[in-house]
């Protein structure tokens, strides 16, 4: 496998149409130069087939957790996030879960919908796309008439494993995360 997801390599999986990259006036306030570079020249798929869903409000950009945040705080001020977590910006999310960048060193992090306790999804964009067009490869193979992928075989499950794990063993660290649970319950509905 290559070191570097391409456009190319998304449309071979996701339609064109439904892969979506962001302006430079969308990225403001993300200083990791790869992370800015790919998501304005690759970008990031959107649609039926994926588990990955684009954040609602990017016509303004992309927005700080903190803006959200702020609103849900509860009596004391507190929201259970370490302080920097606030600064990362919500790209979108996967099922009930967000998933949020730390638009300085390029990480991608699960923030859990039933705890604030993020963990680190991906070590960076470049490899979150990666898991996502992995993911699309065995829905294609297991769904070629197209549809929408609620389950997939479980003995595709093991060979999506071990080839996430060439490209970013981080993603696969935490035995609760998104990418373990849909290897535990293959579709999207989680």
């Amino acid at each position: 496998m290559s070191a570097d997801m391409t456009r190319s390599l998304l449309e071979s999986v996701y339609a064109a149409e439904k892969i979506l990259r962001l302006s430079s006036s969308q990225i403001e306030g993300i200083a990791h130069a790869p992370t800015r570079t790919f998501l304005t020249e690759v970008g990031l798929p959107d649609s039926d087939a994926c588990p990955f869903w684009w954040a609602e409000e990017l016509d303004g950009g992309l927005r700080r957790l903190g803006d959200f945040l702020d609103a849900e705080e509860d009596e004391n001020g507190e929201d259970g996030l370490p302080p920097e977590a606030r600064g990362w910006f919500r790209l979108g999310g996967i099922g009930y879960d967000d998933v949020v960048l730390d638009g300085c060193s390029g990480r991608v992090y699960c923030l859990p919908e039933e705890a604030f306790e993020p963990y680190t999804l991906n070590r960076d964009v470049d490899s979150f796309a990666r898991f996502l067009y992995i993911v699309g490869v065995k829905w294609m193979n297991a769904h070629p008439g197209g549809g929408v992928p609620y389950r997939q075989p479980p003995e595709d499950i093991p060979d999506a494993l071990a080839r996430m794990r060439e490209v970013d063993p981080v993603g696969l660290e935490d035995p609760d995360s998104l990418w373990h649970r849909w290897a535990r319950k293959p579709g999207w509905a989680y």
